[in-house]
Order: structure tokens, then sequence, then C-alpha cells
């Protein structure tokens, strides 16, 4: 079976051995796309985010500063810009209010 990689095809092997570079856990940097979760009206919202800082890199304590693409309106007023800072977000594997996770698929 091949896989479509980009606009090129690879082998179900090549497609194995690239894999090998994804097995290490991510880790936040700068530049990263990740998602933050936040809660609306009582439902769990998902919303795409850039990492622009990590504070206490390797600790339990380890958090990121997200530029957040919000929904415009749809998420309130407030976030007309489209734009909202969230500081010092946790990681959680499980998504909940106020912390971030890799998007689905794309966890390693």
């Amino acid at each position: 079976m091949d896989h479509l990689v980009s606009d090129m095809t690879i082998s179900e092997e090549e497609a194995r051995q690239t894999n090998i570079a994804f097995t290490q856990p991510a880790q936040p940097s700068v530049s990263r796309i990740v998602h933050y979760c936040f809660t609306q009206h009582g439902d769990l919202i998902h919303r795409p985010a850039v990492v622009v800082r990590v504070w206490n890199r390797g600790t339990e304590q380890e958090m990121v500063q997200l530029v957040v693409f919000m929904d415009g309106t749809n998420d309130g007023p407030e976030f007309a810009s489209c734009i909202a800072w969230r500081t010092s977000v946790h990681y959680s594997e499980e998504p909940q209010h106020h912390t971030w996770h890799w998007p689905f698929g794309c966890e390693q």
C-alpha cells in the first residue's frame, strides 16, 4: 500500500521508517502549533494556537504563552479581532479548560 506524503507517494516501508522520527515525545517550542481549550456556555472548545514562549521547560511546572486563533465574534464579542493572548497555560493529555494539547493525530 502506498501513502501520500505532501505531493509524492512513498511505500509502506518508507512510511514506517519515516515514522521513526516521530516516536520521540514532542516538546513545546516557539512557533509550534497546538490546540488551546477553554469552556464556553458549558462546552469545551478547541482553538488553534501558536506557542510564543515556554516557561520552566522540562519540569512539572512547564507552561506556555499562546497566541490563540479565535472564531471571531462566534467565540464572543471580545474576540472580534480573532486573536487572543493566553498566558501560563499547562499541557494536558485530557483536554480541559485553560490547557493545551497537540492537535489530534499529531501527538508524537
